[in-house]
């Protein structure tokens, strides 16, 4: 009886090596820093663009922030200065 139950079993389906489309290089040190919004005030909403200047300040050696912020956040003023990807 067993054997008729191990001859019914299939050997698992190997999958394909999948391989990635883009693979990043990375020269030198970073230009960027990040920062990761959680939320923001009403009231505070329209001076956020204050607040990145000042996070510039913090980091003069740095070219470039990167801004992440969870999916279900409505856009804000912010965000409308950025390019989103």
């Amino acid at each position: 009886m067993s054997s008729k139950m191990s001859s019914s079993v299939k050997p698992p389906v190997r999958l394909p090596e999948v391989q990635p489309s883009f693979v990043p290089e990375y020269f030198g040190e970073s230009n960027c820093f990040c920062i990761q919004l959680f939320c923001i005030e009403d009231e505070f909403e329209t001076r956020s663009l204050d607040f990145l200047a000042s996070a510039f300040e913090c980091y003069p050696d740095r070219d470039y922030c990167i801004v992440t912020v969870p999916h279900m956040v409505p856009e804000f003023t912010l965000l409308q200065k950025f390019v989103v990807s």
